[in-house]
Order: C-alpha cells, then structure tokens, then sequence
C-alpha cells in the first residue's frame, strides 16, 4: 500500500537538492519549515493542485532561500529573512 496515495498527500523531504529545484538552499535555519508551510497553504488556497503547489513552494523557497543567504550569509539568516526574500524570489521567477 502506498501511504503518500491513501492518504492523498504529498511528502516534502529536506535534502541538499530536489528534482523540483536546482537551488540547494544551504541556509535552512530554525523557521525555516514553518515558512514552508505557509507559502504550500498559501498556494494551496489560491487553488493550485496539491502537486503544483509542492512543485512551485519548494521552488521559491529555495530561491528565497538563496537570496537571504546571499544578502545576510548562511550563518546570518533567519526564516524572517527568507519571508523578506520571497518578493524578490517571486519577481526573478516571473521574468
């Protein structure tokens, strides 16, 4: 029996890179799953499919990841810096 299939739901794993995204977000800190979460709930109430918005949260949140990163460095950041990331992950994603 595959659980992911009963239960209708999909498994977010951490690793260094994902078949979903090239970002390998080296600055995963404390919060980090939480803002996580709420991009997935928020993609997930604008009606993307469960999939789609997996696919599309792990992106940008690798991306946003990257950007803080890059501006605080990796041992600098915290997850309220991935969220003042995401405006600018969301404009580099749509150009």
């Amino acid at each position: 029996m595959d659980l992911g299939n009963t239960l209708q739901s999909f498994a977010v794993l951490q690793r260094n890179k994902s078949d979903v995204s090239e970002h390998p977000f080296s600055g995963i800190c404390s919060g980090s799953g939480d803002v996580l979460t709420g991009i997935l709930l928020g993609l997930l109430a604008q009606g993307y499919s469960r999939e789609e918005a997996c696919k599309l949260g792990v992106y940008i949140h690798g991306l946003a990841g990257d950007i803080a990163a890059e501006e605080k460095t990796q041992m600098g950041m915290t997850a309220a810096d991935i969220i003042e990331a995401l405006p600018a992950a969301w404009k580099k994603l749509t150009l």
